[in-house]
């Protein structure tokens, strides 16, 4: 839902016809026609500080290299 992907979208890509594989991710990226296929979810609470944002920020960083 929050990916904006509908019950039947996701219906129709997992219940295809003769296909008894598992669906690979890149299949599952075409079936839904280029539509976000993931998401993150990122916590803060009272406990949290500046430097475990920073350590993440630091982190999502390193991935983009």
């Amino acid at each position: 839902m929050a990916l904006g992907i509908s019950s039947i979208e996701l219906a129709a890509c997992f219940a295809r016809p003769g296909h008894k594989q598992r669906l690979s991710l890149d299949d599952f990226r075409l079936c839904i026609d280029g539509k976000s296929s993931g998401a993150v979810r990122i916590s803060v609470g009272m406990v949290s500080n500046f430097e475990d944002i920073q350590g993440f920020l630091k982190f999502c960083a390193g991935l983009l290299n």
